[in-house]
């Protein structure tokens, strides 16, 4: 009993079950770095090559075992088995007690990029078990009517809390994963959430850095949709005041009022630094830059100055700079293995994005080159490809690619992929340098971008178009420094000063259209004028692309009148 009692004091329980063995009942504990199960045969049967196992997803760790047995009249008879993984075998005695020692061995921080989706598993996030409840891996909808989602937010699985099982209220779902943020200088956090239902508290983001946890760096009250076919909601959470940490916890938590419809769901997590905003441009003088190595290839790209290893393949130097990425195929040994880099752009502003680089593709067994596309919740494959060699020797010059974005221009998270491939292991070296990703819209379509934002799916906003209804194009109200959605007029400041009339007014750099002020002594069919009579017309100063122009004519010759023309 003094080993039970030790087990149990200042423990966390959670399930555990004999499966097909008649008189055998488990009990399970984790206190501080183990887990502890008991199991007591009440039978007069023994059992052989029994079959001991941690579910993965309960403690989201990996183990080693030791354990402790008594029989008959307990006098006691230990042994140790040394192990690792989830699992081992063992033989129970008839009438015996054994106690099963799991020891805990940390979990690996994960660096960035790090994403999620759940189609697997819990993707090595773990339940906490000091909480009240667990979260749960779902396809379709939840069980409690009037809560949850009706479907993931993206492919078929999702993470959810399921409050209808837990009968009590005020009861908390935690789940987390250990992250190292030591070699990056920003982090943002992205995750799509659902929250439908009536009881449904909180759902929180807190952040242990390894002193201590601060809780609701994010957090949504209440619920956030109305219905279960409501569309998931995109969470987007600044965690850069962590960057350069090697030990930062991150904590999903959960609440609900009472035990009935409280269904907070999560999936399509993502984490990485944030994405890179436009003009961009690399040439790898310093590394890597924004770019990645990614996860879901065969071999890695290098980063590398002069000419490659291998003979008869690869540049001899790089385009722009020192340095170069590419891929070196000698050393792998293998047939049509791919290898893929990834970096992540904000195109929220963007109106006509696009990309250039620079290539070098020389070397017989090359198979291809191409640029992907992820918007955001699917991968657009070969946006760019080129198949084959493409240079004739290693002294070639490169190659320059130019590959238009605008299908992808307004996403705030857009990943665009390198991915070169080749059909045996040698001489098959590509490269890419100089990379630049630039908005190409001219500036009245920037204008334009600004000024209508979502409203130009429903207006004219092409350079004739009138969406106001004033006496104004969209072309000569950007010109005249005007508002496209609202009838104004330009603002014009008038003054009498001594012997001078002057006026003051603002206007557009680089329109297109010539904006001036002209005079005349008359309303009517007078002559406007431009020059003459002692007129001058003065920029007043810049900021950004509008001038503040002046223009005074004298008044000593009777009366004058001063106006704004376009043309």
């Amino acid at each position: 009993m003094k080993h039970f009692a030790n087990h149990v004091v200042d423990s966390c329980y959670f399930p555990s079950e004999a499966s097909d063995m008649p008189g055998v009942h488990t009990m399970a504990f984790r206190k501080n770095d183990q887990v502890v199960l008991w199991v007591i045969n009440e039978g007069e049967a023994s059992h052989s090559s029994v079959s001991v196992n941690l579910d993965s997803s309960l403690s989201g760790l990996e183990i080693d075992e030791t354990v402790w047995t008594e029989e008959g009249d307990l006098e006691g008879v230990s042994e140790t088995i040394i192990g690792s993984g989830t699992g081992f075998q063992v033989d129970i005695a008839a009438q015996s007690i054994s106690c099963f020692l799991f020891d805990i061995e940390a979990q690996e921080a994960r660096k960035l990029p790090y994403y999620e989706g759940f189609e697997s598993g819990f993707g090595e996030w773990k339940q906490v078990q000091d909480d009240d409840f667990d979260w749960s891996r779902n396809v379709f909808a939840t069980g409690t009517s009037g809560s949850g989602p009706s479907s993931a937010s993206q492919g078929d699985w999702y993470l959810y809390a399921e409050g209808h099982n837990a009968n009590a209220p005020d009861y908390e779902a935690l789940l987390e994963k250990r992250f190292d943020l030591s070699d990056v200088s920003g982090a943002e956090l992205r995750f799509d959430y659902h929250m439908c239902g009536a009881y449904i508290d909180h759902l929180a983001v807190d952040v242990y850095d390894g002193a201590e946890w601060v809780e609701g760096v994010w957090i949504r009250e209440g619920a956030q949709q109305a219905m279960s076919e409501d569309p998931w909601h995109r969470a987007i959470v600044d965690l850069s005041d962590y960057a350069g940490l090697s030990e930062v916890t991150v904590r999903f938590r959960t609440k609900k009022s009472v035990w009935h419809a409280s269904d907070v769901a999560v999936d399509n997590i993502l984490f990485a630094e944030p994405p890179q905003t436009l003009p961009y441009a690399e040439s790898f003088e310093n590394g890597l830059g924004g770019w990645a190595q990614s996860a879901e290839d065969d071999i890695d790209w290098s980063h590398h100055t002069g000419g490659t290893a291998t003979t008869n393949t690869g540049p001899s130097g790089s385009s722009d700079g020192d340095w170069y990425l590419y891929v070196e195929n000698h050393s792998n040994g293998a047939y049509y293995k791919s290898a893929s880099v990834e970096g992540r752009f904000d195109l929220s502003t963007a109106v006509h994005p696009e990309l250039t680089f620079d290539y070098h593709m020389f070397g017989p067994y090359i198979d291809f080159l191409s640029v992907d596309v992820h918007s955001g919740s699917e991968w657009h494959l070969d946006v760019w490809k080129k198949s084959g060699q493409q240079q004739s020797s290693n002294e070639d010059d490169w190659a320059t690619a130019r590959v238009g974005l605008s299908a992808f221009a307004g996403n705030d998270l857009v990943t665009i992929r390198f991915r070169s491939k080749q059909r045996q292991w040698h001489a098959a070296d590509t490269a890419i340098d100089a990379i630049q990703l630039v908005d190409t819209a001219t500036p009245y379509e920037l204008w334009a971008e600004a000024s209508f934002g979502s409203e130009r799916e429903s207006v004219d906003w092409s350079e004739m178009g009138n969406p106001d209804g004033d006496h104004f194009t969209n072309l000569e109200e950007w010109a005249l420094v005007l508002n496209p959605m609202a009838s104004d007029s330009p603002e014009m400041a008038f003054s009498a000063q001594g012997e001078l009339f002057t006026v003051n007014y603002v206007r557009r750099v680089g329109s297109g259209l010539r904006v001036r002020a002209t005079w005349s002594s008359s309303l009517g069919s007078g002559t406007w004028k431009g020059h003459g009579d002692g007129f001058v017309e003065s920029s007043q100063g810049v900021e950004g692309d509008v001038e503040f122009m002046s223009a005074s004519v004298p008044l000593e010759s009777g009366r004058k009148f001063i106006r704004i023309e376009v043309d």
